[in-house]
Formats: structure tokens, C-alpha cells, sequence
């Protein structure tokens, strides 16, 4: 977890480049088997508890993870990560907004998708 945090400052990322992809692949396996251990138990808790959970935690190192991705140019993988993140509705959903403007500016911006970013907004626009 160490190595993965350490891959989310920006300085120490030039020189620990290969780390991080490794690190990302890593936590993302972590969190989809957290997610399915503990998602009935952490669903059923109060919104306050879920922030000390592990699925907490995993969910708050993928935000970081996002931000490297988005820092080495790997926007489509930031993409899938961001779409992971607004999938799951038990964690975090105080950074919906953020995710949501995350995935939507990687997608008109970054990767020349406009039509996609559309029924993006919308959606967001009738969740909230």
C-alpha cells in the first residue's frame, strides 16, 4: 500500500514508473476481491462507519490511482477505473461529483469522445 501512495506523489513518480503500473494492477485486484467479501457486511453499516472499512480504503487508493493514471497519460485505463469507482454505491459517495467530472473531462478531452460524455451528464444529472 506503501509503494502504491508513494506512486500517487508526483515527484517520486519518475522514478518509480514500473511500480506503479504494478501497483495499480495489484490494488485493483485487491479491491474487486474486498468488494465481494465485504460488501454485504459494509452496505449494512451507517454511512459514518463505512469511511474506517477496508473497502474504504481500497476505494480511496483508486482515486489516487486515477490521478496516476491521469498524470503518466494512460487515459483510458483512468477511464475504466473512473466508471469502477461510479459502479459500486457503498463507499465514498461524497467524490461521485468528482469522478463523475474526472471521467467525463478524460473523455471529451483527452480521448475525443464527445458523444460519449452526453449521456454521461445526463445520467448524472438524474441520479442526483
Amino acid at each position: 500500500m506503501y509503494l502504491y501512495y508513494s506512486c500517487s506523489d508526483r515527484e517520486s513518480l519518475a522514478l518509480t514508473g514500473w511500480q506503479c503500473d504494478v501497483a495499480d494492477s495489484f490494488f485493483l485486484h485487491k479491491f474487486n476481491y474486498c468488494l465481494r467479501i465485504v460488501f454485504r457486511h459494509d452496505e449494512s453499516l451507517p454511512q459514518h462507519l463505512r469511511s474506517f472499512t477496508a473497502g474504504a480504503v481500497f476505494v480511496r487508493v483508486l482515486t489516487y490511482g486515477v490521478e496516476v493514471l491521469q498524470f503518466v497519460k494512460h487515459y483510458s485505463e483512468a477511464v475504466n477505473q473512473l466508471e469502477q469507482l461510479i459502479g459500486q454505491h457503498v463507499y465514498r459517495l461524497e467524490y461521485r461529483g468528482r469522478w463523475y467530472d474526472r471521467l467525463a473531462l478524460n473523455l471529451d478531452y483527452h480521448l475525443k469522445q464527445p458523444m460519449q460524455v452526453f449521456p454521461l451528464c445526463f445520467l448524472f444529472l438524474l441520479i442526483t
